[in-house]
């Protein structure tokens, strides 16, 4: 009877024993798997804002070379326009 209770007792410590590690086990990957999504999460703001800085600079960019075109376009309006009045100047001498 006395080897029993003593074989009762160990088992149960074992059981106990192992619950207490699986538990911290868990705990374990769930603190990982939040610490390695907080870090994706990170590096996904830093990636946007990145991407915006990028956008913004194209968007610079792009805005320059309306500029430059809607000036040009301008240009050769009146240029156009100067050349036209001037054969029209021009044939009716």
């Amino acid at each position: 009877m006395e080897v029993f209770f003593i074989v009762a007792v160990c088992l149960c410590a074992a059981f106990v024993l192992g619950c207490g590690i699986y538990s911290e086990i868990v705990d374990w990957r769930k603190r990982r798997n939040r610490v390695r999504i907080a870090r994706m999460e990170r590096e996904l703001g830093q990636a946007q804002e990145r991407l915006r800085d990028l956008a913004m600079e194209h968007k610079s960019w792009l805005d320059g070379q309306a500029l430059e075109v809607r000036k040009a376009l301008i240009a050769e309006s009146f240029r156009a326009a100067h050349e036209d009045a001037n054969r029209t100047h021009t044939h009716k001498r």
